[in-house]
This record gives structure tokens, sequence and C-alpha cells, in this order.
């Protein structure tokens, strides 16, 4: 290394071996990183500064020459490809690895699936064209605790955060050795380490479903090739990681979602729509995969319309290659005054003036003010003195998010693709304050999406794709309307190539769709409704809706989950026997005959019913496993051939849910929603719904003093928790009237 940073740097470290050790070799963000020793006045501490940047950068180039790079063409010459998480817990800069990689890897745990921590990995691998997966559901202490609803919120988080491969943390084997292993499966990673994704698991009666809806959203955000907005340079040694701030440590609760970014720490861009990334400015001078225009970065790729610079320092040699992209015309930004979060004790990094200062000990400042004041004089450049100025100077220099907002919104993220080929521009659309706004009311708000186009929505869950019948067309935009819930998802597709489509611009229904090649009013509630249509025509439409059938009684089945038999494998191989045990699942049926609905360990069980259950006192409290509900209703003899109806629950509890009616399967059913169109499975008169729901573990293992085994819980965490169906189940009837007809007014 001595050697190897004498030919690149130019001089010898040994000299300032004091001022590079620290308190630990890995580095974890829970407190700030602690030198060894300091300089004694602050000129010394300045050339600290750029030894230990000069130290951090070798070592970087190291990594990716001498293990990133030999590895990767290693395994291409075994037609494999390498995904990896670079840089973790050492001072490797974060996103210079991307070259060297396949696939970059994030994960769930180490960033608290935040989004701004995601953004900093999420440049390299948009610059070099890189799928972005995440390591997923590696949760420490919550084994057996969330739900299929928690589950769905972190890879739904995670997309909008360029997350497009779901790799879940994970999978152990039932079998293990017979001190170590107890039910419901061997703990392969120790207790402490989340999650079981196997069979153990009640909710994996319906993995098919589920990872059929996963698949479809990461199908969506394949597609082309991203589309992002803005390209923010910063150089990351001492990646946020490994060390969550105390009461903001979950992916449900994280700093992001509390409104606290890491590094760009103004959201006025985000709420406006606009999208950004954060990677080093050393990747812009990497030749052979760079380019640009005068009015993007990457064109072929996430086509960045601007960079921002707001860090203090910068290299010599990259601050000469922004110079020359922006005589290309490229809008670029200098921020001043920014404050980042350097680690979880409160310790900030606050910046003065953007790249006033060399990173490295050989740069001369003269020349970098030099080439920056070269950069600052052009027309496509601006500099302002502190965030909150940015997106003024970016509307100025003419620089707009594709998929905007309709003023600040501080509830909607988005990430989108544009498919060149097939002339269609994908947005994934997110209500992300699924946890602290859960109850909050649906949020309703119009994306604007550059381009004019007919969009279309597509539903993961159901796997159908119908066209939006309501939007304006205005200023080359595509104005769509949306309502969603909080945790709730939706994606919508902008058809470039078809336009001039019949659509309406505004309705008093509940919704405009396309059904039998025809526009259609939807509402869910008789009344006299008016739709102007994008020909100017004025159309009232009478619509007579049946009153909603609330479901109340019940035949409520519950299969208790709960330790089976032990059964021992014996082995003998090579000379050796090597003996293993795993159990099987008992599977205890409660039957509970025209019920009313209420959480299972509210159900009225009998003494005798109690009796078949395991522990020593049992009790429904205890009970975790799968709940089937069935019933009966009528549709009323009004019923008319334009009437349809949605089944909505109240609350499952959390758990995943599937549901038949007439013997047929409906379509997915969204956790966080709970609806679902039964149209097409209704009969006239009588009709029979079936209902099925899985919970977790956490009952059962709480009763089986799972805080004993080395899990993290305690006893105050968790709690008992309420599954099964609960409060109001309905058919709700909607009617649907074709637009072409009734009174019009011009």
């Amino acid at each position: 290394i001595r050697e190897e940073f004498h030919n690149r740097k130019g001089y010898d470290i040994t000299r300032y071996l004091p001022l590079l050790t620290t308190d630990a070799v890995r580095v974890t963000s829970g407190r700030a990183k602690q030198y060894d020793y300091m300089a004694s006045d602050p000129a010394g501490n300045a050339l600290a500064r750029k030894v230990r940047m000069d130290y951090y950068s070798v070592i970087s180039d190291l990594y990716l020459e001498n293990v990133l790079k030999p590895l990767q063409e290693w395994l291409h010459s075994l037609h494999m490809t390498l995904r990896a998480e670079p840089s973790y817990g050492m001072p490797y800069e974060i996103s210079t690895p991307a070259r060297y990689l396949d696939d970059v890897e994030t994960e769930s745990f180490a960033q608290a699936a935040d989004i701004d921590l995601y953004r900093g990995m999420l440049g390299s691998a948009n610059m070099y064209g890189r799928i972005f997966s995440s390591e997923t559901g590696a949760v420490p202490g919550r084994n057996y605790y969330y739900n299929m609803d928690d589950w769905t919120q972190l890879c739904f988080l995670q997309f909008a955060g360029g997350v497009s491969r779901t790799v879940f943390h994970g999978y152990s084997a039932m079998e293990g050795s017979e001190k170590d292993t107890y039910w419901p499966g061997h703990e392969g990673m120790y207790a402490r380490f989340s999650e079981r994704f196997n069979s153990r698991q009640p909710a994996s009666v319906h993995y098919p479903g589920w990872t059929r809806m996963l698949a479809g959203n990461q199908k969506v955000l394949r597609q082309g090739v991203p589309a992002r907005d803005i390209a923010i340079l910063r150089t990351d040694y001492s990646f946020i990681n490994y060390g969550q701030p105390k009461g903001y440590n979950t992916f449900v609760n994280n700093y992001f979602m509390h409104d606290m970014p890491y590094f760009w720490r103004d959201l006025t861009l985000q709420r406006a729509g606009y999208t950004y990334d954060y990677f080093s400015p050393l990747l812009l001078e990497d030749g052979e995969h760079v380019s640009w225009t005068k009015d993007t970065l990457q064109p072929d790729g996430p086509a960045y319309r601007a960079i921002i610079v707001y860090q203090e320092s910068i290299e010599l040699s990259s601050a000469k290659k922004l110079l020359t992209i922006a005589k290309d015309g490229l809008p670029v930004l200098f921020v001043n005054h920014n404050t980042e979060v350097a680690a979880h004790d409160s310790t900030e990094i606050h910046h003065k003036k953007a790249a006033s200062v060399c990173k490295y000990k050989k740069d001369s400042e003269t020349e970098l003010q030099a080439v920056v004041e070269e950069i600052k004089a052009l027309p496509n450049t601006v500099e302002v003195e502190n965030p909150a100025q940015t997106l003024p100077a970016l509307q100025g220099l003419g620089v707009f998010p594709r998929v905007a907002f309709e003023g600040q919104n501080n509830k909607i993220l988005t990430v989108s693709r544009r498919d060149r080929k097939n002339m269609i521009f994908y947005t994934f659309v997110y209500s992300y304050r699924f946890g602290l706004e859960k109850d909050a009311a649906p949020c309703s708000f119009t994306l604007n999406i550059e381009g004019e186009g007919t969009p279309y929505c597509a539903n993961a869950w159901t796997g159908k794709v119908r066209r939006i019948g309501r939007y304006k067309i205005r200023d080359g935009r595509t104005c769509v309307p949306l309502t969603l819930q909080s945790g709730e998802a939706a994606i919508i597709a902008l058809d470039l190539s078809s336009s001039g489509m019949p659509h309406a611009v505004f309705t008093t229904a509940d919704d405009i769709v396309e059904k039998d090649g025809m526009l259609h009013a939807k509402a869910f509630a008789s009344g006299k409704y008016e739709t102007i249509l994008s020909n100017d025509k004025n159309i009232s439409s009478e619509i007579l809706v049946p009153d909603a059938i609330r479901l109340t009684k019940w035949n409520i089945e519950v299969e208790d989950w709960n330790e089976g038999r032990k059964v021992r494998n014996t082995e003998r191989k090579f000379g050796h026997q090597t003996t293993e045990v795993y159990y099987t699942t008992k599977k205890t049926k409660l039957i509970f005959k025209d019920c009313s609905l209420a959480a299972w360990k509210d159900l009225p069980a009998t003494k005798e019913q109690l009796a078949t259950l395991a522990g020593e006192h049992p009790t429904m409290s205890n009970v975790s496993g799968v709940g089937t509900y069935t019933t009966e209703f009528d549709l009323p003899e009004y019923w008319r051939e334009e009437n349809g109806a949605d089944l909505v629950m109240e609350s499952a509890g959390g758990g995943s849910v599937e549901a038949w009616v007439n013997g047929k399967r409906t379509p997915g059913i969204d956790i966080r929603t709970l609806r679902v169109d039964i149209t097409y499975l209704l009969r006239s008169g009588r009709n029979h719904l079936r209902i099925q729901v899985a919970s977790t573990l956490t009952n059962r293992m709480l009763q089986r003093n799972y805080q004993s085994k080395k899990s993290r819980w305690t006893e105050a965490f968790p709690m008992v928790q309420d599954y099964g169906l609960t409060g109001d189940v309905s058919i709700v009837p909607y009617a649907t009237v074709p637009l072409q007809t009734g009174h019009q007014n011009k």
C-alpha cells in the first residue's frame, strides 16, 4: 500500500500514519469516525483532511482494481455475473465500485430502507446501467413479527428508491442439530436476524400471488432505461450504514419518514416531483462509459437534466471534466451552505462554499479556483447561497421534472422508466407514509407527466391493465388525476405513440372507464353526474346504483399452527454419522358458526375448543395461522347489466388475503386497500363468498417464550396481535353508463 500510495499520490504516507488511525477499522454510522490523533492547528487539520482523502481514494482504487475487477472478469469467464453490496462498513468510496459490478446491491437493514441513503447507491447503478437490487427483510429482532402488509410496504418503499430486484433474506432449512433446533424450524442465521420466507410461515399459502405482484412491479421497473432529473455530485468515503439512529431504526420509522434526509436536506425539489441521485464526480471521468449532450448527462441512460455540486471539496480532475461538460451546455448549479448528516450521534458536516477546496493534497487550490470560476461564468451555470434557492434556479434554467406535481406534495414518491422502442413512459407512484399516516385520508393529486399520450393504469395485484378515461393534455404534458391511500402504489404507463384518444377532462362521477371500446361514467352512488369530454361535449348521466350489501354473519374456521412431532434424520457418509431434527407443524381447526367478525383473540371459543390447543393455559390470544371465512349473499332482483360490485374489507390485521366468489378466485387483493372488483364472478340470486386470511406467528411465538431464544424480543415487544377479518365487509355495487348516450349540452 505504501508503494501504491507513493505511485498514485506522489508522496510518502509514512509520516502521516498517526493521522490515519481510527478507533475501529469497520465504519459504522452510530457515531462519527474517531481519529486517534489530530493536528494542533487549523492548517495542520486541513492538511490532515486531504491526506486522509488521499488515503481513502487509494484504498478505494485498490479495492476496485484488485478485488472487484478480477473477480468480475473471472466470473464472466464462467458465464456468471457479480452482484455485490460494495464498500459496506469500510472507508471505500460508495459509488465508484459500480463500474466493476453487474448488479449494485443495497439492503433493508444497513440503510433501514431510507430513500435518501438508497439514492447514494442508485446514482452509480443508473450511471452504469446496472440493476439496483436489495437484500430485503434482514431486519434484526423482528423474526416472525412483520406481517405481509409490512413486507409489501418495504418492497414498495424500495421500488420507490429505485430497487428493481428483491432478494429476500433469508431462507433457513428446517433441519438442524437437536440442541439448536426448535419449532417452527432451525434458525440458520440465529433467532435475532429476520426473516424466514418459507413454509413455516402461515402467509406462505399466499406467496405465489404475492410474488407475482412483486414480479409485475419489477418487470415495469426494468423496462427501457431509468428517467431521472438531477445528478447531485458527492464523494463519500464513510457511507451511512450499520448503525441506525435510536428511535428511527426501522423502515417503518426511519429518518426519511420524518422528513430528515441525510445529504440533500431541502425537500422542495422532491415535493415538486424532481427525482435525483447521488454519485461521485469521479464517475464523470470515466470516458469509456459516460457521455452527455447540451441537455442531458447519460442520454442513453438516466438522462439527468442538470448537475448539482454542493460539497465543499472536489477532485481537481473531476472539476476539469465538469468544465468540459458545462461548456457543452448542460446546466450546472453550485449550491452553498448545505449540511449533511455524518453519523447518528448528531454529527453534521457543514459545507460553506461549494467546490471551493481541493480534496487531495497534490491538487492546486489556485488551479481549482480558476476552473470553478470558469464554470460559473457560463450562461448555463448558477450559484445559489443555500439549498432553498435551488428550485427557482432550476426553473430559471428551464429544468423541470419529468413527472411533476401541482404544487408541493409531501406524501407521494415516483420513479420512472422510459421505453423509447415502444414509446411508453412508465411511472411507479407510491404514497409512502404507510406507517406514520396509516389512517390518514386518501391523498388526491395530479401527475403532470411530460409528453402527450394516452395513460394506462397497470395493476400489479390483479395483473390487469386499463385505459385511464379522465385526464388533460396541457403544455405538452399529460395530467393524470390520482387518489391513493397511504401505503398504496400505482403504475401509470403513458403511451406516447397514441394521442388524441377521446377522454374526459372533468367529471363528477367516481371514475371514467373504458368498456366495450366506449367511455363510461362509473359511480358508486345513485345520482346525476356531469362529464366534460375532450371534444368539449358536456354530458349529464343519470346513474342508479343498488345499496351496499353488508355481510354480518360468517362461518369461521381458524387453523392454529403449533409444534407437531419431532422427526429425527440420521445419515452416515464418509465414515461419519450425523443426526439432525426438525418439527412438523400441527394444524388445529377451530370452527365458529354463524359468527360476527372479531379478531381471533376475541372469538367466543368454548372450553372444549381451548382444550385442543397446546400450552399450559391455552387461549385464543396464542392462536396463529390461517383463517377461512365463508358466507352467502343475494343480489337484488333489480340488478342490471350495467351494475358491478367490489368486495370491500375494512381490516385483515395486516395479513395476506385471498378470496373466492362462487368457487372462483378473485383477482389479487391489495393488502392495504382490501378492495377488489368481483363483477365477472357474480351470478343472479344467491352467491357464495370465501375469504382466507393468513397471520404471522407472533402470537404463538409469544406463548412459546421466543424471548428466551436470543430473539431480541422483550417483555414489552411485541404485543399480542389482532389477527383476522374485523370491521365491515361489504359488497359495494357500482353502475356504469356509456357517455355517448343521455342528454348532451354543447
